[in-house]
């Protein structure tokens, strides 16, 4: 019996009942990634999810198909906006580090903000980490008024009218 692969090839055109069919898919396009052998005719992949594999041949014609997948990047970007990161791509659970710009003078940090769900060891700190999931990530640096400082006044013979002053 025949063997039609679609996406790739047999090691041999016909096989016995019985006997046992390698196949093996075709390289994949540069964005793509081999997924899995698919049948509609009841083979049992020795591995499906395997570029090379086996199966044993029934007694009718087959067809197998080799199906691709968009390929999964090894690496992520992260784009700090108000600050920057010790580097610019991570693999997935590396710990990134990012620090937020100097503020101007009149203003100071105040918090990272991000809407990609990583978890900051402290957001209120200029330089702080967290670990990159699998995918892109955005983080803001966010900058508020600087807080006065303020003084305390102690009056000798007299009253204030409050305990503390900007």
């Amino acid at each position: 019996y025949s063997v039609q692969v679609v996406g790739g090839n047999a090691d041999k055109a016909e096989y016995a009942p019985g006997e046992t069919v390698t196949i093996t898919a075709d390289a994949p396009a540069s964005d793509k990634q081999f997924a899995k052998w698919t049948s509609e005719d009841g083979v049992t992949f020795a591995d499906a999810t395997k570029a090379t594999t086996t199966f044993v041949m029934p007694a009718k014609e087959v067809r197998v198909d080799a199906t691709y997948e968009d390929k999964i990047p090894d690496k992520y970007s992260v784009q700090v906006v108000g600050g920057t990161a010790d580097k610019t791509e991570y693999a997935p659970g590396e710990t990134v580090t990012i620090t937020a710009y100097e503020p101007a003078s009149n203003m100071q940090f105040a918090k990272w903000t991000t809407e990609d769900g990583v978890s900051f060891a402290d957001a209120t700190k200029a330089t702080t980490t967290f670990v990159m999931p699998a995918k892109n990530v955005r983080v803001d640096a966010t900058y508020e008024d600087k807080i006065t400082d303020k003084y305390s006044v102690q009056v000798i013979g007299g009253t204030a009218d409050k305990a503390e002053y900007a």
